[in-house]
C-alpha cells in the first residue's frame, strides 16, 4: 500500500461514510460540520498509469460490512470520469481477475467489458545448464536502434497477431506493448527498484529473429524472480528461448523465472512438454478491457 500512494503512476480512489454532526444547535443554511473521527473506509480501487492511453486497475476492495451498497459501482463511475480527464475518449482500461473470483466476473460481464482473455503463469527454478541451441543459434541483448528496428519491425509476431495482441505486464500495470516500452527495457532503468534487464532475442544461423522476450527483475520475499513480460516470435523460436530462460535467471544471480503468458493452446504446450516449468498457480489471470467513453453510463 505505501509503494502505491508514493508511487507517480498510481492513482488511489477511496470511497468513506463520513458521519456529519447534525442537531438542534445546526442551522439549516449554515454547512455541515465534518466529524473527519468518524469517516469509515468503505472501499478503495487503484488506478495505474500503463500508457498515455491506458489504464490498469487494481485492488479493488470493499468493507465486508459495506457489500451489497454499491461501492464497486461508485469506484468504477469514478474511476471512469477520471481517466476520461487524463487521458481522453480514446482511453482503454483493462483489469485482471483471478479465474476463481465468480463475483467479480459476473459484474465484469454485466458491465458488458470485452474479455475475458485468459492468461496463464509458470515458473522454473534457475538453473545453470539448459539444452543446447540449434548450431550456430545465438540469444542476444536487445541494445541498440538496430535491434529495436528487428523486433518492431522483422521479427515474426505469432502472439501480437492473436486475438490477444501484445498485452502483459509492462513497467506500469497491464498494457500493449510498444516501441515506448521496449526502449525503456532496452535502457535498463530501474522502475521503482524493480531491474529491467535487456530483453533476450534468438536469433537463427542466418541472422534471422525468432523470439524475443522483455524482462524484469523482481523480488518477492527473499527470493528474486526473473520475471519474463510480453515474449513473441514462431512457435519454434518461443520453445527454444523459454527453455533457456532458467539459465538467463540463473546468470543475473535469480532463484527462480515466472510470469504469464496468454492460454494460445501452442503457447501452453510449450510450458506443458518443457523439463522445467510447472503451473505456478491453478487458477488462471482473465483480463478484461473496455474503452472508458462507452462505460461512462455503466454501473
Amino acid at each position: 500500500f505505501d509503494r502505491m500512494v508514493d508511487d507517480p503512476e498510481v492513482m488511489l480512489l477511496f470511497v468513506d461514510d463520513t458521519q456529519l454532526q447534525t442537531g438542534p444547535e445546526a442551522s439549516a443554511d449554515a454547512a455541515p460540520n465534518l466529524a473527519p473521527d468518524s469517516a469509515r473506509g468503505l472501499g478503495m480501487m487503484a488506478i495505474v498509469w500503463s500508457s498515455d492511453k491506458e489504464s490498469y486497475w487494481r485492488s479493488l476492495r470493499v468493507a465486508e460490512a459495506a457489500r451489497e451498497r454499491g461501492i464497486a459501482s461508485i469506484l468504477f463511475r469514478a474511476a471512469v470520469r477520471v481517466v476520461l480527464d487524463r487521458q481522453g475518449p480514446m482511453s482503454v482500461s483493462r483489469w485482471g481477475i483471478v479465474s476463481d473470483n465468480t463475483t467479480m466476473l459476473e459484474w465484469s460481464r454485466r458491465l458488458s467489458l470485452h474479455g475475458p482473455q485468459a492468461f496463464r503463469r509458470h515458473g522454473s527454478t534457475a538453473c545453470a545448464t539448459t539444452p543446447a541451441l540449434p548450431a550456430a543459434y545465438e540469444i542476444r541483448r536487445a541494445a541498440c536502434e538496430v535491434d529495436i528496428r528487428c523486433i518492431m519491425e522483422s521479427l515474426p509476431k505469432t502472439v501480437a497477431t492473436s486475438v490477444f495482441g501484445t498485452q502483459n505486464f509492462v513497467h506500469a500495470g497491464w498494457a500493449e506493448f510498444s516501441e515506448v516500452t521496449l526502449r525503456a527495457c532496452i535502457a535498463g532503468a530501474p522502475h521503482h527498484g524493480i531491474p529491467t534487464p535487456a530483453p533476450r532475442v534468438l536469433f537463427d544461423g542466418t541472422g534471422e529473429p525468432l523470439a524475443f522476450a522483455s524482462l524484469a527483475i523482481m523480488r518477492f520475499g527473499s527470493m528474486r524472480v526473473l520475471v519474463y513480460w510480453y515474449v513473441d516470435g514462431t512457435p519454434e523460436g518461443l520453445e527454444l528461448l523459454i527453455n533457456q530462460m532458467p539459465a538467463i535467471a540463473h546468470e543475473y544471480g535469480c532463484d527462480a523465472t515466472d510470469g504469464y503468458v496468454p492460454a494460445l493452446p501452442w503457447l501452453l504446450a510449450i510450458f506443458e512438454r518443457s523439463p522445467f516449468y510447472t503451473r505456478g498457480t491453478a487458477t488462471e489471470q482473465l483480463v478484461f478491457r473496455w474503452k472508458n467513453a462507452k462505460c461512462a453510463s455503466k454501473r
